[in-house]
């Protein structure tokens, strides 16, 4: 199975901080930047931010949608550019840069609220 275009983009619901939580204490991570605003603060934050697996969640949901039984075999140069905070609601861009056989690569970035880029970089994808 193809997609019928290889560029997507995919904005999510504004993130509250409840889920950024939720989401912390689900995974088992205890970094108090993504539980407590005072320690998140006090380390030149704004507030409490989304541990990263959150954000490549995003990423992983766009893809799944799109191709779903697809699996995604390698994140490649992933880079995180800025924090996500509770309030943004993420934008997901991906565009595919080469196929071989069953394999995709794709670049992709990850934006909140479309002007702040959160992170990047390439997958590998195995098409069903």
């Amino acid at each position: 199975m193809t997609p019928t275009s290889w560029e997507w983009v995919r904005e999510f619901p504004r993130v509250i901080e409840e889920e950024i939580r939720q989401f912390a204490l689900t995974i088992g991570d205890n970094n108090p930047i993504h539980h407590d605003s005072k320690a998140a603060r006090d380390r030149g934050l704004r507030d409490v931010v989304a541990p990263g697996v959150m954000v490549v969640g995003y990423l992983s949901s766009t893809i799944a949608d799109e191709i779903p039984g697809v699996l995604v075999t390698e994140i490649n140069r992933l880079q995180f550019k800025n924090p996500l905070y509770a309030g943004v609601s993420p934008v997901v861009h991906c565009a595919r840069e080469h196929s071989h056989g069953h394999f995709v690569r794709m670049r992709f970035e990850i934006y909140g609220n479309s002007d702040s880029l959160l992170a990047s970089g390439f997958c590998t994808l195995a098409l069903p």
